[in-house]
């Protein structure tokens, strides 16, 4: 008769478990907002006017995005390119506001070069590139997080303003409290990096922001950062990243203790079932 029990015991254990490990695999946060932009443009000013080439793409509908904004302006001893080009591709796909969310993979790339200056009859000139990302989401259960990837950017020195900047965050809404932060500027040839990079942790019930951007600048003239004498400078495709964000249920105390009764109830039937 205890033989009996017992075994009546690992079977029911091994009924619900299924159940128990389908329900925390299916959980999953909940996107609540997305913003992804590619931006880029190249101008000058002469006199009162500006003249030139600009393009923005955006959508906050959080569906999987990805975007290039390639804008040249050749004209008047000018000619500048600035550069983005902008990805999330989302984990389930497409999944709009409100949809599930398990990750996503986080590109972007900018750059920003003109080729030929003419500072005096123009008053400024610039080459412009931002890819700039954002995702919101929501989760009822702890769950394990990972950022994985790598990124770079190089900037160049000559006599134009020339700036490469770039950040990685991710943070709690409500409390403000910051898993990852890095923000990395090369200017003017000073502060360029190569680096792959691995975070990851726990996190609890929530809501969460990530946020990843590049941004390329290239001016001279009357620049917000004083007077340079010349726009020429930068080269293509200098300030990119490429990662994987991810998000998987921690499994709940009662599972991992009913895994562990029902493996002590089976293994003390066959020692019972052992002859003697």
């Amino acid at each position: 008769m205890v033989a009996k029990t017992a075994f009546r015991v690992v079977v029911r254990a091994l009924v619900f478990m299924p159940a128990l490990v389908v329900s925390h695999t299916f959980a999953q946060g909940v996107l609540t907002a997305s913003d992804q932009i590619a931006q880029a443009d190249a101008l000058y000013t002469s006199g009162a006017s500006t003249f030139g080439n600009s393009g923005l793409t955006r959508d906050q509908a959080g569906v999987d995005f990805h975007a290039t904004q390639d804008r040249r302006h050749v004209a008047a001893s000018f000619d500048g390119r600035g550069f983005a080009e902008h990805g999330a591709t989302f984990l389930p796909s497409n999944p709009g506001i409100n949809g599930p969310f398990l990750g996503a993979i986080l590109d972007a790339c900018t750059s920003a070069e003109i080729t030929r200056s003419a500072i005096g009859p123009h008053s400024y000139e610039e080459a412009y590139g931002l890819a700039s990302g954002l995702i919101e989401f929501t989760i009822d259960t702890p769950h394990n997080w990972s950022w994985v990837g790598g990124w770079q950017g190089a900037s160049f020195s000559t006599g134009a303003y020339n700036l490469v900047d770039a950040e990685l965050s991710f943070s709690d809404i409500n409390t403000g409290t910051p898993y990852v932060y890095d923000y990395r500027a090369s200017l003017n040839g000073v502060g360029d990096w190569v680096q792959n990079f691995a975070y990851g942790g726990v996190i609890g019930p929530g809501n969460y922001r990530i946020t990843w951007w590049h941004e390329s600048y290239c001016a001279g003239g009357n620049t917000p950062f004083g007077f340079f004498a010349s726009g020429a400078g930068g080269a293509p495709l200098i300030s990119c990243i490429n990662s994987t964000f991810q998000i998987w249920p921690v499994p709940a105390p009662g599972t991992a203790a009913l895994l562990a009764t029902a493996a002590l109830a089976l293994c003390r039937r066959r020692n019972s079932a052992l002859p003697a």
